[in-house]
């Protein structure tokens, strides 16, 4: 008769990788279904993956979580491959978040490079395509005097409400926009290509742009390479020259 010890299989070991699996799909599945989970990370790794595998992982019946099922994760649901690898606490990608919400407001951008005192110094910098009533959206609430934080007097008290009114008012104005165009769209009276978008520089702040044309100021036409551009001292500016 074998001895019940040896035919009796052990339990295995949790890995690090599979205690950091399982905390990820303890926190997605508030929000999916297990199984669709594992359908989506097994059609985006070209490997099998169903529910069972997955405890498998979790549990370290499966010792070796693969690199592609790793990536998988990081595609599907921004989940931090350092994070599933022990290598970061971090549960989530948030610059591939951030990322994700930005092209959703930016249509396009490329890069732009200018002289910067001399010709072999190149800077660059960023043109960002975007629907020109959110840019203007966002200067009139830049441009707005910002209310002392906490506010404590009854003056600063005021100064806030009123500052909240017009904040609220600039997002009122502009979402009609929105609803007008999208109102158009759906009508066939605009195309999504004639939505008005504007290209926008996004410089580095430690440096100071100056924009001249000899001819017309008013006039100027956007011309990169138009610029004249130095290096600003980031506290002192008194010794800009210009």
């Amino acid at each position: 008769m074998k001895n019940e010890k040896n035919t009796k299989k052990e339990k295995p070991t949790q890995t690090l990788q599979g205690k950091r699996l399982q905390e990820v799909l303890k926190d997605l599945k508030k929000k999916k279904h297990i199984k669709d989970i594992a359908s989506v990370i097994g059609k985006t790794a070209h490997i099998s993956v169903d529910v069972p595998k997955l405890s498998q992982f979790c549990t370290g019946y499966i010792q070796h979580i693969p690199n592609e099922i790793i990536v998988a994760f990081h595609i599907c649901y921004n989940v931090n491959p350092l994070f599933i690898r022990g290598e970061s606490e971090v549960m989530y990608d948030n610059i591939l978040i951030e990322r994700e919400a930005f092209n959703k407001l930016v249509k396009g951008v490329s890069l732009e490079k200018i002289n910067c005192t001399t010709p072999d110094n190149m800077q660059d910098f960023l043109i960002l395509k975007v629907k020109r009533d959110f840019y203007n959206c966002l200067l009139e609430i830049a441009n707005l005097p910002v209310p002392k934080k906490p506010a404590e007097t009854k003056a600063e008290i005021e100064a806030d409400n009123q500052y909240n009114r017009k904040v609220s008012e600039i997002f009122i104005k502009y979402n009609k926009l929105r609803s007008d165009e999208k109102k158009n769209l759906k009508e066939g009276k605009l195309i999504e290509e004639n939505i008005s978008y504007g290209n926008y520089a996004l410089f580095p702040d430690d440096y100071v742009i100056e924009i001249a044309d000899d001819e017309e100021e008013s006039h100027y036409v956007f011309n990169p390479q138009g610029y004249k551009m130095h290096i600003a001292p980031k506290k002192d500016s008194s010794n800009h020259k210009d």
